[in-house]
């Protein structure tokens, strides 16, 4: 009971609330960043006067009264008065034909009859109308992708600090059960979303991050209580295991990262093996050569085939040979 109060403790309530706080700012600065109505449709008319859609005058007409709606709108809806006509306006009055001098009467005398009725004014901005930009915030892929980080970075965090209290409370199988259901649950799920195509670099990372702890679930298998092998063997072993994963997740998902992962897991068989093996020193140049010979013709074939761009992490281990056996 302790150990899950202590689970919950470390990794539910720091995610949840930094889940919230994140959706509640990202909420509130879409709310406020969101256009007014009338700028939209200031915006439309510029278009359309640019366009040669709309005359000059209409549009005039059109931003004049957008600007006194926003002024009515300011002065708390006092009714509009009547605006004069411009000279000009009154000048191209008198010129219009008989016929649109009675519908503009008419007109005029149907808006006179109307009562006047105080524009309306803009709601409160409240919380209940921020939780539909909060949770539209929430769903978004930046903040899916933060989301990940941060929880994966609590993840470590809080496992972490339960292995410092709690580590030698567990019995040997048990420790290696939990990093190994670690280890699995994180490449599953990253292998989960990498087959969205929204989470697809979010879902590569975190298989990354799974695949950066299998020497630590090898390792821990050659402990005292289960395996219980020496420290140079058992760096051998964790060397080779990790190098024979990485070279089939090279090969099966055709990533760099896997590539420099398995070079750098072969340089450690290599350094494994002299202490194994207590290799004098006046014969490892012979082993790094052999080595670097062996590393030169994957290299070759990689660079000539359909994964080109797995030769990068042999060519890492030749520059490295090359320098140990010189």
């Amino acid at each position: 009971m302790e150990f899950l109060a202590l689970l919950a403790l470390c990794c539910l309530l720091p995610i949840l609330l930094v889940t919230g706080l994140i959706g509640f700012w990202i909420g509130t600065a879409s709310a406020r960043s969101s256009p007014k109505p009338a700028d939209q449709f200031a915006n439309l008319v510029y278009f359309w006067l640019e366009t040669n859609q709309l005359d000059t005058d209409t549009a005039e007409r059109v931003l004049r009264l957008l600007e006194q709606e926003g002024a009515t709108l300011r002065t708390e809806a006092q009714p509009v008065l009547p605006v004069s006509p411009s000279p000009e306006e009154s000048e191209t009055a008198t010129s219009v034909s008989p016929l649109h001098e009675v519908l503009q009467a008419s007109s005029a005398q149907t808006a006179a009859d109307l009562p006047i009725r105080p524009a309306p004014t803009t709601p409160p901005s409240t919380v209940t109308n921020r939780i539909g930009p909060i949770f539209a915030a929430l769903l978004s892929l930046g903040t899916r992708r933060m989301l990940l980080v941060i929880g994966t970075f609590l993840l470590l965090i809080s496992s972490l600090v339960l292995v410092i209290f709690n580590w030698n409370s567990f019995l040997p199988i048990v420790q290696v059960g939990i990093l190994a259901a670690l280890t699995g649950g994180l490449w599953g799920l990253g292998r989960w979303m990498g087959q969205r195509e929204a989470l697809a670099t979010a879902g590569r990372n975190l298989s990354s991050i799974a695949a950066l702890l299998v020497p630590i679930v090898v390792f821990s298998f050659t402990r005292p209580g289960l395996l219980n092998l020496a420290t140079d063997t058992a760096l051998l072993v964790v060397s080779s295991v990790s190098m024979a994963i990485y070279i089939g997740g090279a090969w099966y998902t055709r990533r760099v990262f896997y590539s420099l992962a398995a070079s750098s897991a072969a340089i450690g068989v290599l350094v494994s093996a002299f202490w194994q093996w207590d290799v004098a020193l006046q014969w490892q140049p012979v082993w790094a050569f052999g080595w670097w010979f062996a590393t030169l013709v994957v290299t070759h074939r990689l660079a000539r085939s359909s994964a080109a761009l797995l030769a990068l992490g042999p060519r890492v281990m030749q520059w490295a040979g090359r320098c140990r056996c010189w």
